[in-house]
């Protein structure tokens, strides 16, 4: 278990250290937020992937249909594979961009943890 120490701050100190929470607060929504569309796109690219794997077994002939907003519209069995062609390469874009701005919010994370261990020594050595 895990020891409390109280520590006595200066009022920079404090301010300080609500700064350093507050920053706290928001990189863990960011990394939450950004978690979450990570966890969106690959769930998008693996329907997609199945789809495109589902179409592929369909001859040239069969109509296909695309929808777009809340109407479907007929088009050719190449333009569908295309589209979701392109749809993969969007997600997996797409993840690549969120996994590094996530790496970035880690980062980000780790310094401010430093700095609140910095801040904490600080104040316990002033005393």
């Amino acid at each position: 278990m895990a020891q409390s120490k109280q520590v006595m701050m200066t009022k920079e100190q404090f301010e300080e250290f609500q700064k350093l929470s507050q920053m706290m607060r928001q990189i863990n929504n960011d990394l939450h937020q950004t978690g979450a569309e990570i966890w969106y796109h690959n769930n998008e690219k693996k329907r997609t992937l199945l789809v495109e794997s589902e179409v592929q077994t369909f001859p040239e002939s069969t109509p296909m249909y695309r929808t777009v907003g809340r109407m479907f519209m007929r088009q050719s069995t190449e333009s569908i594979k295309q589209y979701l062609k392109s749809k993969i390469e969007d997600c997996t874009t797409e993840i690549r961009k969120l996994e590094k701005q996530k790496t970035q919010k880690e980062a980000q994370k780790a310094e401010i943890d430093r700095n609140f261990k910095e801040l904490i020594d600080q104040a316990s050595s002033s005393k």
